[in-house]
């Protein structure tokens, strides 16, 4: 995914300095509150968030009558 500003013909570039995955509560701190937090909750995280293989997903269906049948054997 990328973003396109103008001419659709360009590729587009992600700028992963500011992927939102190394933004936490410190961006909105003080220097003074970012020195009383614990060393291990000051530095943001440094590399993305590992997705979920969906390759491996399947998709589940249920509908009212299943939910309702759920219920009544749970009762």
């Amino acid at each position: 995914m990328d973003i396109c500003l103008g001419d659709w013909e360009e590729k587009g570039e992600v700028n992963h300095e500011m992927a939102i995955y190394k933004w936490d509560a410190t961006y909105f701190m003080t220097e003074k509150e970012i020195k009383a937090l614990p060393e291990e909750r000051r530095q943001p995280l440094k590399v993305p968030p590992i997705s979920f293989d969906l390759s491996k997903s399947e998709r589940v269906t249920i509908n009212k009558a299943d939910l309702k049948v759920q219920e009544l054997q749970a009762e």
